[in-house]
């Protein structure tokens, strides 16, 4: 008898901006913009580096409020640069260490190794409308309901993560 494979449900985030589709797409492309919003609130980047093009890599450190470093890196597969009001950037997603190897999450063992992130920059009458999807890629059945289990905890770090950015998007008092 064989176990029955979970399917995985895409976790999705969408949000709008008060910007461009240009404008947005180059804040998720510039790694010292990057640096200056992503990640969930109360965290900060403080390394990164990117190599932007298909094939290329991002990797990157956040601090915790406590003064952990935490890792991450992402293999970009897709890059559409911004034409006719639309965007699109896929990577793979996953945690990382100071060397760029791979690593677990650090509060889910079950996590899965990696995730396919699909970002999508779609012109919209107030602003930029940014949708975040990922999706687990060759996991095991653990890891699928892992995943499934995380979709709230997912909601609050990438909520914190638009939040990040709304805030870096208003102008200075």
């Amino acid at each position: 008898m064989s176990a029955t494979i979970p399917v995985a449900n895409p976790f999705t985030i969408s949000d709008v901006f008060p910007t461009t589709v240009e404008h947005a797409f180059t804040l998720w492309t510039n790694p010292t913009e990057l640096a200056r919003w992503f990640g969930p609130q109360g965290t900060k980047i403080v390394v990164s580096d990117m190599d932007f093009r298909p094939g290329g890599l991002y990797h990157f450190a956040m601090e915790l409020p406590n003064g952990a470093r935490m890792w991450g890196k992402w293999l970009f597969r897709e890059i559409s640069a911004p034409a006719h009001g639309h965007a699109r950037l896929v990577w793979e997603h996953s945690f990382s260490d100071v060397d760029r190897g791979y690593t677990r999450h650090p509060l889910a063992a079950d996590w899965p190794l990696i995730l396919l992130a699909t970002v999508t920059f779609d012109a919209d009458p107030a602003g930029v409308r940014i949708t975040v999807e990922w999706t687990p890629e060759r996991a095991t059945a653990a890891e699928i309901s892992c995943f499934n289990a995380m979709h709230a905890a997912t909601n609050q770090g990438w909520s914190g993560t638009f939040a990040q950015l709304h805030a870096y998007l208003q102008p200075s008092a």
